[in-house]
């Protein structure tokens, strides 16, 4: 990121972790937006700054995320997770051979391999996990499983990675948390839960699958009932053409719906008898 691409709110330099942080507001942005920088750190120059976090949109988060990044140093180096090496790892997953292992505590170990990575967990661990977060063979990927390992054994994870567990499990596997938890999730509070929304709201709608730019600023949308897909297996999917500006096309969360009292539709031309 070049200097002129965003303004330096605060640095924050904290002893016990031996991290140099700073808040950066992006520029020329329609709504604010923030990264988090690092001054140094093991893979780069001791004068060197780069981003260590996604961008966020409220700058009391983004202090909070800052604050959680020293505490995350800090409790990693008590913990007692181990590498795993040589003959160690070269187990079999879901996702290939591993390459790389690590033992964050009895029974709970996350693997790499070349494509993906997660945790599996043995027999007496796995009965550990509720039975609505609970994967029968004890393997959890990556990308959002991981959360379920994270949040039922919290004492081999650091507060930033049991919020972000937590996070996780509330936006994309909200069914299997509140069963576990008991806790009552809005719209408001779920991605997942406002996704199963939009698809029950436009069973019936014009709901675009795919677009492209067009040269006057508009968008060309190819949309189907229900935002359906066509799949190899199964029946035809009608599609239809439509005409949406640009400006209105980017206000959306999910797949845009189209208005057919106001968007254009381009029909095809009939076949030449």
């Amino acid at each position: 990121m070049k200097p002129d691409q965003f303004t330096v709110v605060e640095e924050s330099k904290d002893e016990a972790s031996g991290r140099h942080l700073r808040i950066v507001e992006l520029n020329n942005r329609r709504d604010p937006a923030y990264a988090i920088h690092e001054l140094g750190g093991r893979f780069h120059r001791a004068d060197e700054w780069h981003a260590v976090h996604p961008f966020l949109s409220d700058l009391g988060d983004a202090r909070e995320t800052t604050r959680l990044m020293h505490l995350h140093t800090v409790e990693l180096r008590a913990l007692d997770r181990k590498e795993m090496f040589g003959s160690e790892i070269g187990k079999s997953t879901p996702w290939g051979k591993a390459d790389s292992g690590t033992i964050y505590g009895p029974g709970v170990v996350s693997y790499g391999t070349s494509r993906h990575g997660g945790f599996k967990l043995d027999a007496k661990a796995n009965a550990l996990v509720h039975p609505a977060l609970r994967n029968k063979g004890g393997w959890y990927e990556e990308d959002c499983e991981w959360a379920k390992v994270a949040w039922t054994f919290q004492a081999f994870f650091t507060t930033m990675e049991v919020n972000r567990a937590r996070k996780t499990l509330v936006e994309w596997l909200p069914h299997e948390f509140m069963a576990a938890t008991g806790e009552v999730l809005g719209l408001a509070d779920s991605r997942k839960l406002r996704e199963e929304a939009f698809a029950a709201a436009t069973v019936d709608k014009w709901v675009v699958i795919s677009a492209i730019g067009r040269d006057d600023g508009d968008v060309t949308c190819i949309a189907t009932l229900g935002g359906q897909r066509e799949r190899h297996d199964g029946p035809a999917v009608e599609e239809r053409t439509f005409i949406v500006p640009k400006e209105e096309y980017g206000l959306r969360e999910f797949n845009f719906v189209i208005d057919e009292a106001r968007h254009k539709e381009v029909v095809a031309p009939s076949p030449s008898p």
